[in-house]
């Protein structure tokens, strides 16, 4: 009888033991840097606020605004000619993008925002104030505000389906795809198809995964360093430009929202968007661009394999030895391929 109680007993005092710890952990955390302003309400307080962050050398854009339905989006607009719509994935914001709008803005007009939770722009307080609808609604008001037209979309990570839901909007307005480690589709679940990290299945976890996502940051100091596969010699700074914008327990909400959003057990409408997608890009005849980073730990072989089943008339481009992270852990080869098939799609 005895012992009855006491393993019951002791399986209770380990349970408290690890959430102290984690309570722990999220007080010490969460308090380490003094909290710092990352949602400016216009250029001049956006260029105080790159500064302040010790960014302005990497981030040297003029930070531009759009209202949307879920609050007020940051973006850049750097060149002109043919239009780029440059869209980050989780938990990254347009600072992913900076190599690329940097070296492209001479011959193109490059656009890459902040989607709402991330970066410079507005941040919602809960996980459940974000959806993938959401994302596109505000991709879209940002599309209408430019009346950005013949656009070519490079996407990365959740980028995918967001600007892929752009894109079942304004058909007409997408003239070509460049597509960097990212989905937008129901993904494959095979042993080399999508590989969800322990990390982020746990993320999906109620409770569990506000302590280790919103409380210790667990995406941005764990899961996003093991999207870098080269030996990046800036990668300190580089991780740092990511976390420093989402610094605090609401302002990581965001990046809390995306694994529950992750098929097979995602919401319907999730599902439903994905399937919808998935019929566009089978649809999809423009010149169209795969760029892949052969060591991601999160999508497997057999996810290039589907892009290729749908863009057939795809140019394929294999970075054995990059990661996940693409444009960070191939920016030059990542820069030259765009440049190489821009010019060859050239009207």
């Amino acid at each position: 009888m005895r012992r009855a109680i006491l393993i019951p007993a002791l399986a209770i005092g380990a349970l408290l033991g690890v959430m102290y710890a984690l309570g722990l952990g999220v007080y010490v955390t969460s308090s380490r840097d003094a909290p710092r302003p990352t949602q400016p309400n216009n250029p001049e307080e956006a260029r105080r606020v790159i500064a302040e962050m010790g960014l302005a050398a990497d981030y040297p854009f003029q930070a531009r605004f759009v209202a949307t339905p879920h609050g007020r989006m940051h973006y850049v607009d750097v060149g002109s000619g043919p239009p780029l719509l440059c869209v980050h994935g989780n938990p990254t914001w347009s600072f992913l993008y900076r190599h690329l709008v940097r070296s492209l803005s001479d011959e193109a007009r490059v656009i890459a925002p902040d989607l709402i939770g991330f970066g410079l722009s507005e941040k919602l307080r809960r996980p459940d104030e974000y959806s993938l609808e959401g994302h596109v609604q505000d991709l879209v008001a940002l599309v209408e505000s430019l009346d950005l037209r013949d656009l070519t979309l490079v996407v990365h990570g959740w980028g995918g389906p967001v600007a892929l839901g752009v894109a079942l909007r304004f058909p007409e307005r997408i003239r070509a795809l460049v597509v960097m480690n990212s989905f937008a589709f129901v993904l494959p679940h095979s042993g080399d198809g999508l590989r969800v990290p322990r990390l982020v299945r746990l993320a999906r976890v109620p409770v569990l995964g506000e302590e280790l996502v919103q409380g210790l940051g667990m995406l941005h100091r764990v899961v996003l360093p093991a999207g870098l596969a080269r030996g990046n010699r800036h990668r300190t700074s580089v991780l740092r430009a990511y976390r420093v914008v989402q610094a605090s327990w609401e302002e990581r909400a965001g990046a809390l929202a995306f694994p529950r959003l992750l098929p097979p057990d995602a919401p319907r409408e999730v599902l439903r968007l994905l399937e919808a997608e998935d019929r566009y890009l089978r649809s999809f005849v423009g010149p169209a661009l795969l760029l892949w980073g052969g060591r991601d730990r999160a999508f497997g072989p057999s996810v290039i394999a589907a892009w290729r089943e749908r863009l057939p008339q795809a140019r394929v481009i294999e970075i054995p030895d990059a990661g996940h992270l693409l444009p960070e852990d191939a920016h030059e080869e990542v820069t030259a391929y765009v440049r190489a098939f821009l010019r060859a799609n050239a009207r």
